[in-house]
């Protein structure tokens, strides 16, 4: 009996002095991710990483990777979605490939990735190319989560046939894309992020 009492009495201790002991975890946040692979400036990567996170209106996260060297952008996908973190519910990378000129991200729904050139962006002016990223990024977000293309000729999600295309475009998605988007993040378990204005397409 002696040695019970000791025991419960040590167990007793161990949560007063720990109380997160006998408390379940918190869940870990969900996010979508966007790498830097040696394509863009930190500044850079910080502005898209908040423009996404306020339009999309979903906890969005950053990190950097070593810089991509490969030529192919399906490889690069590939490669990359070995750096996805477990609670990312999508990866999207930005690289700097000089060989590959393709203007269209890659887009790899079975590893939840996709993979942006920065060399098909590229502009001197740097907010251009700076919008054409954050461009890149809604589109990239949208398919890794199973939004479609749309009509809309304001709309982010709409096709464009060249860059000068992509610049007419507008820089959010149409309402109903966005209520598509929320509800596939939210299946997901991404949660909301409230928007500080009411939503409002935007015009380039």
């Amino acid at each position: 009996m002696k040695n019970n009492a000791v025991v419960a009495f040590l167990v007793l201790l161990g949560f007063s002095l720990n109380p997160g002991a006998c408390m379940s975890a918190e869940p870990a946040v969900k996010t979508i991710a966007l790498a830097n692979a040696g394509a863009v400036t930190p500044a850079v990567l910080e502005s898209i990483r908040s423009f996404a996170e306020k339009e999309l209106r979903v906890p969005v996260r950053t990190l950097d990777v070593p810089k991509a060297t490969g030529t192919n952008l399906t490889d690069q996908a590939r490669l990359m979605a070995k750096i996805r973190g477990t609670t990312d519910v999508c990866l999207i990378v930005l690289v700097n490939l000089e060989k590959e000129t393709g203007m269209h991200p890659v887009v790899d729904r079975t590893n939840e990735v996709a993979v942006i050139n920065i060399k098909a962006m590229s502009d001197n002016d740097e907010k251009k190319q700076t919008a054409r990223l954050e461009r890149q990024v809604m589109r990239s977000a949208a398919f890794l989560l199973g939004v479609p293309h749309c009509p809309d000729p304001f709309c982010v999600l709409r096709d464009y046939p060249s860059v000068v295309e992509l610049d007419k475009m507008g820089m959010n998605m149409c309402p109903p894309s966005l209520q598509a988007f929320q509800q596939a993040a939210n299946k997901k378990g991404l949660g909301s992020i409230a928007p500080k204005t009411p939503a409002a397409m935007k015009k380039p």
